[in-house]
């Protein structure tokens, strides 16, 4: 098991959750539309297992946040339980006293993923709503797309977070 970085999404099918998914369809285990929530299942166990191996304590929220991620593609789920599983390995390699740093490098790794991901949704909205071209021409058939504005309600709170968290570092005592 890697973990990533992923650089592709056919990187992340090698993954043990993936290979589950995949097993549980070619067993047939898995009805049409999945209604016994078996995948689902499958890929929100995994997420807790590495929220777990990684040491992040969840809150009843953070439970409902992996519940939603885990009705996501598999790709999509595999990267960020790749994204928690580098970003637990990294903090064990860090000392104590650099908590202020592993929290920016933390939310920094997450913005990247979750604007990554945007402009993957972006692409694929565009693509279905046949937008070519630049969006900032049509930007309304790629707002208007559920997926995307799920995309940048993830990404609203990561940044807000990341500007909080330097607004505490820089802020005058007092």
């Amino acid at each position: 098991m890697s973990a990533g970085p992923y650089e592709t999404e056919r990187e992340t099918r090698g993954e043990p959750m993936p290979k589950a998914v995949s097993a549980l369809h070619d067993a047939g285990t898995v009805k049409s539309g999945d209604p016994d929530r078996v995948v689902r299942g499958t890929k929100e166990a995994a997420l807790l297992q590495a929220c777990e191996a990684a040491g992040v304590e969840l809150g009843a929220h953070d439970r409902g946040v992996i519940a939603w991620l885990s009705e996501w593609e598999t790709s999509t789920v595999q990267a960020v339980i790749g994204l928690i599983t580098r970003a637990g390995a990294a903090g064990a390699d860090r000392p104590a006293g650099d908590t202020y740093q592993r929290a920016r490098t933390a939310l920094a790794e997450a913005q990247t993923a979750v604007a990554i991901w945007a402009d993957e949704v972006r692409e694929a909205a565009k693509t279905r709503a046949g937008v070519i071209g630049d969006p900032v021409r049509d930007p309304d058939a790629v707002l208007e797309d559920p997926e995307y504005s799920q995309a940048m309600n993830v990404f609203g709170p990561l940044s807000q977070a990341a500007e909080r968290l330097q607004a505490v570092r820089t802020a005058p005592e007092g």
